[in-house]
């Protein structure tokens, strides 16, 4: 119903330019209409970007259409077109509507995340001291002094008055990041009510534009060779210099300015001399930012396919060839060679002259993706992931836009490729979480694929060694085809899982904090013996996951978010992971003032240093969010580790999945536990795919793997399950469990959180959006009947990054009927809940449950 709606508003789109929707590039849930003025019409498209007046400010808007039927007053002109080209087509505005409706999400804030960073023209609010505010912070004396603001936080007012006395201004970006995360938004503004501080706008600049370098090119050619023999003589004699780099650029017809300077120190005099004779020329051209610099690749020989692999892509091709959406399920043991298949259909699909969308849950993966793929397809490819820069990441944007490239290479955000005629979408290691974006849109990149497919009819492949349940139902239940790859390639035999029991471990052991079991550690040892490489996971970055005073029992937390901050060994500092607050650890302890602090639990760094005590000889490697935060880190790590140059890698998530390593031949993991105990219907689902995915990095080679998983809960069926490579029995066994509580697939979810700064008004609104929920389900019979509410109550982590939250869940089994409530619920709140600084955001088949 809903693309059926979309389309008919598509083709009433009129070409009458009297009047423009504009969608502000704001998060705000309504459209504005302008007056165009009559220098703008011929310029002006559905796509292109424009600037207009917002009360105050001046903004960056995307043109909708242009409506001609209705009646518009007091309109504001249009004051500048910003593209020569639209940004977007119509097909594409269609599929951002779909996913503003189904996501419940402002379209301007859809349009923003699915074109570049850095495009669009800023506003910024620029705060000052007022006279007033400079009276009262010069009055202050250390005492606590009378505001005529009450404080949210104490010390709030002084402390904002303190920033931005400079003179020169701050702006609010500044101030936000600058002041304690706890410090309200609302007090900034509450300030300048009373006359405190000053608030200007000021409008800044397009961030990132096209590059542009100067060439110097070689413009001989028209000198007989006689003359140009003696221009060289003369210069050779004279100049000697400028002979060298006139020899040189002739040789390469064409050379960047940069590659001069970088070859000859002080070129710019000799180049300038070369230019006066003629003998050169020097022009500015338009050049990409390269992404692919350290990805090294040559051309590959394509393997001969095992049989179940053509099966497959026979499969596959099939559904190219029939022009419909054709959508399928690719569940393949880990090393089956399901990435052959995907290459092998995205040369079919070009063949036929259209496009291919890769998307691939962790940057991690995209080094040797991208290496497999250049080896494919050579330069036929562009990048897309935020480790890039913002000027690559436009470039590479750029690239596609112009036809320039057939395959789009990236995480999530690669669902917004602006392919025109798309022919395929992969999404690889379909169940991992990480396709879900938490924040701001709230999307699921892997069901946008199915949607972008369904409008592109086109083909979409779902691949994984771990399908999501949803996933393995619906290809169950016909709403995908399902395909096989049941045998590793050649053959290879899976790799041997033993599962040890840390209860006994621990009952043996004298040592306190025991990482490694004796089979462990003593297989850790014979791997290195024999050259081979070792794999060890814990899904948990750190030294250790907490500190704690031995003598009065005081967990140190972190004042902003409900958890206790984690030891790092760098700096001998206590961080936390959700907002980045940190302090070094401390001598004292701030309860009772005595010494005795110590930290507890493990994290990677722990492992790391344990590894080292334990091995010496070894070469260890960790690679977590920590060790990978530089440009390109991912890439040099693994690199290193393909080479040889390590024996034993210790990671997070980010080394459990996709990997082709073929040297290791021993997995560790460390604790099998550590996701069993998230508060999540999910927890068991996750906890086999995690086991069964870094199980699967051993023994890719010809070398026989073997795994060891150390778990406190050896019984239970997700561990004994990924023992065995068996994901038919373990989906069996959740599966029950899922419908018993009609959790998804059979039944979808949607999540209000309420979040504020306020805990006693956030309590309150959260309850009363409980009882309006409650009122609109006793209102209407098929809401009564169809919508179950759990909630509202506390959420999990209580508070985040300096907000109170609650959560409120919605099950129902009727996708258009509980959207068709939450609609309601989100028009209804703001007009019957007051809640001063307390948000309402709505999550559409939430993932994180915390």
């Amino acid at each position: 119903m809903i693309l059926e709606t979309l389309v008919v508003k598509a083709k009433q789109l009129m070409e009458d330019k009297r009047f423009v929707e504009i969608a502000p590039s704001l998060p705000l849930s309504k459209t504005f209409y302008y007056q165009v003025p009559e220098n703008l019409k011929d310029n002006l498209e559905i796509g292109k970007r424009v600037l207009v007046p917002l009360g105050k400010r001046r903004i960056t808007g995307y043109v909708l259409g242009f409506p001609s039927e209705i009646e518009i007053k007091d309109t504001k002109d249009v004051l500048d077109v910003l593209d020569d080209l639209p940004l977007f087509r119509r097909d594409e505005l269609i599929f951002y509507s779909w996913v503003s409706s189904y996501y419940f999400s402002p379209i301007g804030e859809v349009i923003k995340t699915a074109l570049p960073k850095g495009i669009n023209i800023e506003t910024l609010q620029i705060f000052s001291l007022a006279e007033k505010g400079a009276n009262i912070l010069a009055s202050y004396n250390g005492d606590s002094p009378v505001y005529p603001v009450r404080d949210a936080v104490p010390n709030g007012t002084y402390r904002i008055l303190k920033e931005i006395s400079g003179g020169k201004g701050v702006t609010l970006r500044h101030l936000i990041k600058r002041l304690t995360v706890n410090t309200p938004r609302s007090l900034l503004f509450k300030l300048r009510d009373e006359g405190l501080v000053n608030i200007e706008f000021k409008q800044k600049g397009i961030r990132i534009k096209p590059k542009i370098e100067r060439f110097v090119r070689y413009e001989g050619d028209s000198l007989s060779k006689k003359d140009f023999t003696s221009s060289m003589d003369i210069l050779e004699k004279k100049a000697p210099k400028q002979a060298t780099i006139l020899r040189f650029v002739r040789d390469k017809e064409k050379v960047s300015f940069r590659l001069l300077k970088k070859e000859f120190s002080n070129s710019s005099v000799s180049v300038k001399r070369l230019k006066e004779k003629g003998l050169i020329s020097v022009s500015q051209e338009e050049v990409y930012r390269d992404p692919f610099s350290e990805y090294a690749y040559s051309q590959d020989t394509p393997p001969r396919l095992m049989k179940r692999q053509q099966e497959v892509l026979n499969r596959i091709i099939a559904g190219i060839s029939s022009g419909k959406f054709s959508p399928f399920l690719l569940y393949g043991v880990t090393g089956s060679g399901k990435t052959e298949v995907y290459l092998r259909s995205i040369e079919e699909v070009m063949r036929l002259g259209k496009e291919a969308i890769v998307m691939v849950p962790e940057i991690s993966l995209t080094p040797q993706l991208v290496s497999r793929f250049r080896s494919r397809f050579g330069n036929n490819i562009a990048l897309l992931h935020s480790r890039l820069s913002e000027g690559e990441r436009y470039d590479e944007w750029r690239r596609i836009k112009k036809g320039e490239v057939k395959i789009a290479v990236g995480v999530r955000s690669a669902i917004f490729a602006p392919f025109e005629n798309l022919g395929i979408i992969i999404v690889d290691e379909e169940h991992e979480t990480s396709y879900k974006q938490e924040d701001k849109l709230r999307y699921s990149a892997r069901d946008l694929a199915m949607v972008r497919g369904k409008f592109a009819k086109a083909v979409v492949i779902l691949g994984s060694a771990t399908p999501s349940l949803e996933s393995y139902y619906n290809s169950k239940t016909g709403k995908l085809t399902p395909l096989s790859l049941p045998e590793r390639i050649e053959n290879r035999p899976l790799p041997l899982v033993e599962v040890v029991d840390m209860r006994d471990e621990v009952k043996e052991s004298s040592r306190k904090g025991l990482i490694f079991s004796k089979r462990l550690e003593k297989a850790i040892e014979e791997t290195l013996a024999k050259e081979e490489q070792v794999l060890l996971f814990l899904n948990r970055r750190g030294l250790a996951t907490f500190a704690i005073c031995e003598e009065c029992g005081l967990i140190i937390k972190c004042p902003n978010c409900s958890v206790s901050l984690v030891h790092h060994l760098k700096g001998d500092a206590l961080h936390c992971h959700y907002c980045d607050y940190s302090r070094q650890m401390p001598d004292l302890c701030s309860g009772c003032r005595k010494p005795g602090v110590r930290s507890f639990g493990l994290g990677t760094q722990g492992v790391e240093e344990e590894v080292k005590r334990l091995f010496p000889d070894a070469r260890v490697a960790r690679m977590d969010r920590d060790t990978t935060a530089k440009k390109r880190s991912h890439h040099r790590i693994l690199g290193k580790f393909e080479a040889g140059e390590t024996d034993i890698l210790i990671g997070t998530q980010m080394i459990a999945k996709g990997h082709d390593l073929p040297k290791i031949t021993l997995v560790g993991v460390i604790s099998a536990d550590t996701s069993l105990g998230f508060p999540d219907f999910r927890a068991g689902e996750r906890t086999f795919q995690l086991l069964t995915q870094v199980a699967g990095r051993a023994g890719r080679g010809t070398l026989l793997g073997k795994v060891i998983v150390q778990t406190f809960n050896p019984k239970h069926y997700s561990i004994q399950q990924a023992k065995l490579h068996d994901f038919t029995n373990f989906y069996k066994e959740e599966i029950v469990f899922r419908r018993e509580l009609n959790y998804p697939p059979f039944c979808r979810l949607i999540n209000f959180r309420v979040s504020g700064n306020s805990k006693r008004d956030t309590a309150e609104y959260a309850e009363d959006l409980g009882g309006l929920c409650e009122d609109l389900l006793g209102k209407n019979s098929n809401y009564h009947k169809y919508i179950e509410i759990l909630g509202p109550v506390i959420a999990p982590l209580e508070k985040l990054r300096g907000k109170y939250r609650w959560q409120m869940l919605i099950k129902g089994k009727k996708s258009n009927l509980l959207h068709s409530f939450a609609k309601q619920v989100i028009q209804e709140a703001p007009l019957r809940i007051k809640g001063r600084g307390v948000t309402l955001s709505v999550d559409v088949d939430p993932i994180n449950m915390l």
